[in-house]
């Protein structure tokens, strides 16, 4: 009995700790500093901006040329490889920060990680598909420094569907 007194007073004094130790309700003013948004370096104009209606002001712009491939003609033990071209559409530097593949039959290069504005580069995947694998779909995640962080590159074989 005297045990659980204890361990409801112990609980009971942790959680009005964490309530005065955590509490937020008295928060120091915000000053400028705390109000602005930091944005990358811009070689050309290093002033804050409304990023709002214009997203290359602020981040990179990745554009693939195309985001999926379908390889409908390969013979068992083909390698299949693919060049996913890209370029940056922004206004400063693209960088790729990494390239993760779905499965581990797949391999990938990268032409450049650093991407001058305007400028293109590639990643080429080489899948080796399965003995008698005639179906599959792989996905390379491609991080950088733009907007939307994540893109997604669909590689896949489908032998079953000639086109």
């Amino acid at each position: 009995m005297m045990y659980k007194s204890f361990s409801s007073f112990a609980i009971a004094g942790f959680c009005i700790l964490f309530f005065v130790c955590c509490n937020t309700s008295e928060q120091a003013p915000a000053t400028a500093a705390t109000q602005a948004t930091v944005l990358p370096a811009s070689t050309d104009d290093h002033s804050l901006a409304d990023t709002s209606s214009n997203p290359a002001a602020c981040c990179a712009v990745l554009k693939f040329e195309e985001v999926k491939f379908v390889e409908h003609d390969f013979n068992e033990g083909d390698t299949i490889h693919h060049r996913f071209k890209f370029s940056n559409e922004g206004d400063i530097p693209l960088t790729i920060a990494s390239v993760h593949t779905s499965c581990s039959c797949t391999a990938y290069a990268l032409s450049d990680k650093t991407i001058a504005p305007k400028k293109s580069a590639y990643i080429d995947l080489a899948m080796v598909p399965e003995p008698h694998e005639t179906k599959k779909q792989i996905y390379a995640t491609v991080t950088a420094n733009t907007a939307e962080k994540y893109h997604k590159l669909i590689f896949e074989i489908d032998k079953s569907s000639k086109q």
